[in-house]
């Protein structure tokens, strides 16, 4: 039982999103407040950043994808820059009503599953 849960494609992609978000979520902090960034600034830069990261992750890591087809970076290209503008924009709006400490763990909480089946369903998939 606990091995068909460390072998489920999803509980890895938690477990990455997890750690990314703690990462992303300290650079936008430290960005925001000891440099004094705007904090939808801020969170753009640790997004950015988050990415150079990610693209690699889920290929062998989340979804253990072998294929070389480098039709698989355009289509991660398009759904990550999709998520990022989607995730960007729904904090962005959120920050004129909660604080930034707020606004991102909620848009990352309601975004994460999309994501994960946008990644599984248009990018790593075996066809």
């Amino acid at each position: 039982m606990k091995t068909k849960i460390l072998e489920s494609s999803y509980i890895r992609f938690l477990f990455s999103g997890g750690i990314v978000f703690i990462l992303e979520y300290a650079l936008t902090i430290f960005l925001t407040e000891l440099l004094k960034i705007k904090p939808h600034l801020s969170y753009a830069l640790a997004l950015f950043i988050e990415s150079l990261f990610l693209f690699q992750y889920h290929k062998k890591i989340t979804f253990k994808f072998k294929s070389q087809d480098n039709r698989i970076k355009l289509r991660f290209g398009i759904i990550f820059l999709s998520s990022y503008i989607l995730n960007w924009g729904l904090t962005y709006l959120l920050i004129k009503k909660l604080t930034y400490f707020v606004a991102i763990p909620i848009v990352t909480t309601i975004l994460s599953p999309i994501i994960y089946f946008a990644y599984k369903k248009f990018v790593f998939t075996k066809n």
